[in-house]
């Protein structure tokens, strides 16, 4: 018989050897509050501004995350050319970039959707497959980003690295087929730990369409306005996704009692009256991201202390490993009292940081007006917008609020000159009206009621610069 050595003598003590202990939270992440208002004012309602300042520190001590990537090319036929070289020379400097143990799909759109590399990790043998799969795409067919967005979802849901960034990268110069579906494919992109970074090229690409996606992903948005700078941008892409601390970040605010959130401004469909979320995907080291909300207050007795929002940021940590994390800030406010130099300065610069918010979201709105035809809305939008900001570079003679101004102005110079339609006097003589100036009917420019009047749009590079400028104000 042979003995059982694996069996302990009577006398012999079992030792379990205890699970190691998961890594502390590594304070790389930090969440504060802020208000435009030192103190409120007595006795009445009133709007005011909050900051939530999510910021990432300086880390050095981790190493690199493993990247879990799909890029999502479109190659309809409007990419032929120079844009698809470039956009091929892009795809092929990131295959490069990638570390060996990294995970990549590529995924194309035309007339049809197709994974022409399907996700696993990168080695000597699959870098090469990779690129010769980029070199052998054509350009053809219409635009099926629907199905192009599904596929790439799926390939890193696929390959989700649990310690590392999963990321789609999604470039276009054109507007989709379908774009129903596509909200909620972003949506799934955010609740699986997928964010889309969005990059439009050309003159034809809906930026509105591209900038939602982004925002609702947690993911970037950049226009390229020409194709050789795919290279530069794919690059950056990657750098932010190998200096990310934190991924999955989500901000959520609940109001105070009495407290309306008015608006998360540049994040259209956040505020829900009491509550909001705002999906911010990764955070890199030595990043900050500012929030701005607009809330409105209810009156309070002097002396006495408002609570005005409280704020939750959870997110997943890809530093050390510690998984789920939480930050928790609460702000409040004194009300009637008298503040110091100190504090009346700290509520400017939240001031200021509204102002910027709310110039750089009026671009972008302006931009989804006239994507959508709605040129009076638009034009008016933008000069109340351009009036308000002029005012506040002046008060706060800041020059990032200046650019943002000649930014409106230059759209409003590129905005084409329509003629105007005849309306009737109400006596049944007609007139014609511009901008709210009465026209005599034989006037060259006017034309009848009845005849179809074009939207007119501006100029679309320059609406397309002024939009990626905005987003990167409100970023």
């Amino acid at each position: 018989m042979l003995p059982l050595a694996a069996c302990p003598r009577p006398d012999e003590k079992i030792v379990i050897a205890p699970e190691p202990a998961p890594p502390k939270d590594p304070q790389l992440i930090e969440l504060g509050v802020s208000l435009s208002k030192a103190t409120l004012e007595a006795d009445q309602p009133q709007e005011v501004f909050a900051r939530l300042r999510v910021s990432g520190k300086q880390f050095e001590g981790h190493g690199r995350p493993r990247v879990n990537l799909a890029l999502a090319l479109d190659v309809s036929g409007s990419m032929q050319g120079e844009a698809l070289d470039d956009a091929k020379d892009a795809a092929l400097a990131m295959v490069d970039a990638l570390e060996e143990g990294d995970q990549l799909a590529i995924v194309v759109f035309g007339g049809k959707a197709e994974q022409v590399f399907a996700s696993q990790p990168i080695n000597p043998a699959t870098r090469a497959t990779a690129k010769s799969a980029i070199a052998e795409v054509e350009a053809k067919g219409t635009t099926d980003m629907l199905n192009g967005m599904a596929i790439a979802l799926g390939a890193v849901q696929n390959g989700y690295s649990a310690e590392g960034v999963n990321r789609i990268v999604l470039l276009s110069d054109g507007v989709p087929n379908v774009v129903s579906g596509i909200e909620g494919y972003a949506d799934q992109a955010r609740n699986s730990g997928v964010s889309i970074t969005a990059l439009g090229l050309g003159l034809e690409f809906d930026e509105t369409l591209l900038t939602m996606i982004s925002q609702r992903s947690g993911g970037r948005y950049h226009y390229l306005e020409s194709s050789d700078e795919a290279v530069a941008v794919f690059n950056d892409e990657l750098l932010h996704m190998e200096r990310s601390i934190a991924r999955s970040t989500s901000l959520s605010m609940r109001a105070g009692p009495g407290v309306e959130i008015l608006e998360v401004v540049g994040h259209p469909g956040a505020a829900q009256a009491t509550q909001a979320t705002v999906s911010l995907g990764d955070i890199a080291d030595d990043e900050v991201r500012d929030v701005i909300v607009r809330l409105r207050a209810p009156a309070h007795l002097a002396g006495s202390h408002a609570e005005i929002l409280d704020a939750f940021l959870n997110f997943e940590d890809v530093a050390v490993g510690a998984s789920w994390l939480t930050r928790e800030a609460y702000l409040s406010a004194t009300v009637g009292e008298e503040v110091d130099t100190e504090q009346r300065e700290a509520a400017q610069a939240v001031e200021l940081a509204a102002a910027r918010a709310i110039a750089a979201a009026a671009i972008v709105e302006v931009a989804a007006f006239a994507r959508d035809g709605r040129t009076a809305e638009a034009m008016s939008r933008l000069g109340v917008a351009r009036e308000r900001a002029a005012k506040d570079a002046e008060r706060f003679d800041d020059e990032a609020l200046r650019e943002l101004v000649a930014e409106m102005k230059r759209l409003h110079e590129t905005w084409p000159k329509q003629p105007p339609a005849i309306a009737t006097d109400g006596k049944g003589g007609p007139v014609s009206v511009l901008d709210g100036v009465q026209r005599e009917p034989d006037m060259p420019d006017a034309r009848p009621s009845s005849a179809p009047v074009p939207a007119a749009q501006p100029d679309p590079q320059t609406m397309r610069r002024s939009h990626a400028k905005a987003l990167e104000t409100l970023r």
